[in-house]
């Protein structure tokens, strides 16, 4: 089963520069690390946001690995790594992405809220499709729920019911 290592932080306005060449070289060294799937990058939209970083692993054993790996230690040691604060990390099975912040969460509460988040979507969508029907309907239309979903509307959906979800 697929898992994702979600990485955020936050640096400094004027670090952005040092960060880039920093993301750069772990970016080389990750693609060729066994196990290792994709990379979403998350850029905050103000400067006092987080960064997210979000890696793919075809296992919880292999984002371990890369988590203990000797490079990734490195680069987190490294001095020029100052700039980055507020790190947290997380690593998770892909199936409890969206839930992994709340414990034993009820199944019928996940099911509302995503029924909260797929209803205006399937609405939605099939207006969008009719404009771009000379596509294939059907992929069109999965890739864009799934992107919706995925990408915009579980992480407001899921902080707006966050404590909700808790009790």
């Amino acid at each position: 089963m697929n898992a994702i290592l979600m990485v955020h932080y936050k640096i400094s306005t004027n670090d952005s520069d040092t960060f880039e060449i920093w993301k750069e070289k772990m970016d080389s060294v990750i693609r060729s690390f066994n196990g290792y799937l994709s990379t979403t990058v998350l850029y905050p939209i103000n400067n006092n946001d987080h960064h997210y970083i979000i890696l793919r692993f075809d296992s919880r054993e292999k984002a371990q690995q890369w988590m203990q790996s000797d490079f990734r230690r490195i680069m987190l040691e490294d001095s020029d790594t100052t700039w980055m604060t507020e790190k947290e990390e997380v690593v998770q099975q892909w199936n409890n992405f969206w839930y992994s912040n709340f414990k034993e969460v009820k199944k019928w509460k996940q099911w509302t809220i995503t029924f909260i988040a797929v209803y205006p979507i399937t609405l939605i969508m099939p207006i969008l499709v009719q404009y771009l029907s000379f596509f294939w309907e059907g992929i069109v239309t999965a890739v864009l729920i799934s992107g919706c979903m995925n990408f915009i509307l579980m992480p407001y959906i899921v902080k707006a019911f966050k404590n909700w979800l808790s009790n």
